[in-house]
């Protein structure tokens, strides 16, 4: 049950993924070593190192979004991000209209920082959908993401991967936020979608202004 190369488009999978995220709000700033504030090529800093995320880091923010498809306003999108630590809850809420359906989304996602795969990896995630596509999903990950269980209408799927640790969208913000402070363009992900996986193959284009 797996997708390649793409994601079939759907409710689930939409309201799952990162919608315009600032890279400041992705993961905590002290995860992460300093870069040329001046943006002068000639004078760049060194590449960065990653650093483990604080055991002293807290911080709670809360974003909103206004939610585009095919350049029509469909909704609104609002996440709550509280980071204990090397650990996060992110509180997800969103009301999308499409046509004369309205459809209401309710997710909790935990995550938190492996010193294994010096990486994050997540630890669970519950998303209720009203509307359009009702439904609800739990999901647990274990063996630092190897391996993922997930129940949906009361019915448990068992996921086993070796190549990348399987994540939620939450947890592959946070994780693309740091490759991106390390000067990363490029990006593989294998995306928990309710009871099927994908692999995301994501590339960054740098514009020169």
């Amino acid at each position: 049950m797996r997708l390649l190369p793409f994601i079939a488009f759907s409710l689930a999978s939409f309201f799952s993924v990162t919608i315009n995220a600032n890279a400041d709000t992705l993961a905590p700033s002290s995860s992460i070593s300093a870069f040329n504030k001046n943006n002068d090529p000639d004078k760049a800093n060194p590449p960065p190192i990653q650093l483990s995320p604080s055991e002293n880091n807290h911080c709670n923010k809360t974003l909103n979004y206004n939610v585009f498809f095919e350049g029509h306003h469909i909704g609104d999108y609002q996440r709550n991000i509280v980071w204990n630590g090397t650990q996060a809850n992110i509180y997800t809420k969103s009301t999308v209209n499409i046509l004369i359906t309205k459809a209401k989304l309710n997710q909790h996602s935990k995550l938190h920082w492996s010193p294994q795969r010096q990486s994050f990896v997540t630890d669970s995630f519950e998303r209720n959908i009203k509307g359009l596509m009702t439904g609800k999903v739990t999901a647990t990950f274990t063996d630092n993401g190897a391996k993922a269980t997930v129940i949906e209408d009361g019915k448990s799927h068992q996921f086993n991967e070796t190549l990348l640790p399987i994540l939620d969208g939450d947890t592959i913000g946070a994780q693309m936020r740091l490759d991106i402070m390390q000067g990363k363009k490029s990006f593989d992900f294998i995306l928990q979608i309710a009871t099927t996986l994908a692999i995301t193959t994501l590339k960054l284009l740098v514009k020169k202004q």
